[in-house]
C-alpha cells in the first residue's frame, strides 16, 4: 500500500544534492551512477523514477529519514507526512472534468479536488465520492489504494488544469492494484491502512455499504451510499 515503505527508492542527499539510492531498513545510502553535477537535475531524476514505480513523496521522505536516523523512528513512517500535510486549496469540479485510469476515462466528474503539501511536495486528491462506478465498483478490475490525509480517505490524482477552466486528472501510479479481493462476500473496491488498522470499502451485489471486518463496527464517513469498515491487520505499521 501507499503507506508502506518501498523496497528501495531514489532520493537526493541533503546538502550536496547527489542522486542516491535508499534501501528499506538500511542505514546510509548508495551513490547512483546517474548522478549529475546539478542538484535540480538529480531531483528531477529521482522524482521521475520514483513516480514511474508509484512511490509517493511521503514514502521517499520516510525512507530518507529512516536511512539517516533509523527506521524505528516516527519520521520513517510515511503516514506521519499525510497526518502533517498542509492544505493548500480546494476546487469544485465542473462538468468539463475528466478522469483517466489505465484504459478507462470518465467525463463529467463532479465533486471536490484538493491540493496538499505532503513531505514538501504538492499532491492532488479527488473526493472518494467523486469516483465513477466504472473505476471503483463491483465490475472494476482492481482496488483503489487511498491516502488517509488528516483522517480523510482521498484518491491520489495527477491534476492538469486546462485553459477553458476544465481539468484532466490521472489516477496516480501506485494508487491502483489489479485483481479482486473478497471478504464475507463483499468485493473490496478501495482500501487504506493506517498503522495496524485497515479501512476498506466493500460492495455486495451492486449495493455499496460497509462490510464488518474483524471485531470493529463500521465507521461511517461522508460518502453518499458508501461506507468504510475497519479491521486489525498484522502488517507492519
Amino acid at each position: 500500500m501507499r503507506c508502506d515503505l518501498p523496497e528501495s527508492c531514489f532520493a537526493t542527499m541533503p546538502g550536496t544534492g547527489e542522486l542516491i539510492i535508499l534501501n528499506r531498513g538500511e542505514r546510509g545510502c548508495y551513490h547512483s551512477d546517474m548522478s549529475t553535477q546539478s542538484k535540480w537535475e538529480n531531483k528531477g531524476l529521482a522524482d521521475f523514477y520514483n513516480h514511474r514505480r508509484g512511490i509517493s513523496p511521503a514514502q521517499v521522505m520516510a525512507m530518507l529519514m529512516g536511512s539517516l536516523h533509523g527506521f524505528d523512528k516516527p519520521e520513517a513512517n510515511p503516514q506521519s507526512y499525510f497526518d502533517e500535510a498542509r492544505h493548500i486549496s480546494t476546487h469544485l469540479l465542473g462538468l468539463s472534468a475528466v478522469l483517466y485510469a489505465d484504459n478507462l476515462h470518465c467525463e463529467h466528474i463532479e465533486g471536490n479536488v484538493y491540493q496538499y503539501q505532503v513531505a514538501g511536495e504538492m499532491c492532488s486528491y479527488l473526493d472518494l465520492a467523486s469516483m465513477p462506478e466504472a473505476m471503483m465498483g463491483i465490475h472494476s478490475e482492481g482496488i483503489i489504494l487511498l491516502d488517509m490525509v488528516h483522517g480523510k480517505p482521498l484518491v491520489p490524482v495527477a491534476l492538469k488544469w486546462m485553459e477553458d477552466g476544465g481539468c484532466e486528472m490521472n489516477l496516480e501510479r501506485g494508487a491502483f492494484t489489479s485483481g479482486k479481493e473478497m471478504n464475507e462476500n463483499y468485493q473490496i473496491t478501495a482500501k487504506v491502512r493506517v498503522g495496524l488498522v485497515e479501512y476498506v470499502l466493500g460492495e455486495l451485489d451492486g449495493c455499496k455499504q460497509s462490510s464488518k471486518m474483524g471485531q470493529i463496527s463500521p465507521q461511517s464517513i461522508p460518502v453518499p451510499g458508501r461506507g468504510f469498515a475497519r479491521k486489525y491487520t498484522s502488517g507492519k505499521s
